[in-house]
């Protein structure tokens, strides 16, 4: 029997969602005292999720002053797309000798999806549809533990990359990447489809000069000030 999760696991999930979801955007100012009464707990299960989401690097604690979500820090972005990137091409070269029709059909379906998400507006589900797409390709290869380590040590690019799915411009290059990268499948070449891979993967750094002017109060550079 799997055990009940704590009140304060089930704070620290709900608050994390909620950051990385963008719900609660960079530099929010957190209060312990609300979201305990929203919650309906006391302040010391917010105060710890809050220490655990700090460790996260998703939430910046200055002692008797304030509690916010932390800003994306661009030296942070750099570092988890190099994990995302150095996992995700080891994987792909593991699938280019070994993909099967049926990731194939999956893949191009999650396509689909996405391109309906997209002319909708819907971009939760194009999110989703995005995650999923990758996912797929560590469960494929046998790695679905390289994914969970990607969701849960890269919260500075998850937050990056939502904020680029709200551009349709960028909208539409994801999705033209994600079907470069089937095309790069059905070849067989694994020096194709890396080259593919690490082209899709590396496209959020021309997008980041986008986001900085669209939303200059999220971003930090080089470790800098949080608010």
């Amino acid at each position: 029997m799997k055990p009940r999760a704590s009140s304060q696991d089930k704070i620290y999930w709900e608050l994390r969602t909620a950051m990385l979801g963008l719900a609660l955007p960079p530099g929010e100012v957190l209060h312990a005292q609300e979201l305990a009464g929203r919650l309906g707990v006391s302040r010391t299960p917010i105060r710890e999720a809050f220490i655990r989401l700090q460790r996260d690097g998703l939430v910046h604690i200055l002692p008797q002053r304030e509690t916010t979500v932390s800003l994306i820090d661009l030296s942070r972005v750099e570092q988890e797309r190099f994990i995302r990137e150095s996992l995700e091409c080891s994987v792909a070269a593991l699938l280019a000798d070994r993909g099967s029709i049926g990731c194939l059909h999956a893949m191009n379906d999650l396509i689909g999806r996405q391109v309906d998400a997209g002319l909708q507006g819907q971009l939760d589900e194009l999110n989703d549809c995005d995650n999923a797409f990758h996912r797929l390709l560590f469960e494929e290869a046998g790695q679905p533990f390289g994914w969970e380590i990607i969701m849960h040590s890269c919260p500075h690019y998850h937050r990056t990359r939502l904020l680029s799915l709200r551009s349709h411009a960028i909208i539409e290059n994801v999705i033209m990447g994600h079907q470069e990268l089937l095309r790069a499948f059905e070849t067989g070449s694994r020096q194709r489809l890396l080259e593919v891979l690490h082209a899709h993967l590396r496209k959020l750094d021309a997008d980041i000069p986008v986001l900085l002017k669209m939303y200059p109060d999220y971003f930090c550079t080089d470790g800098g000030p949080q608010p």
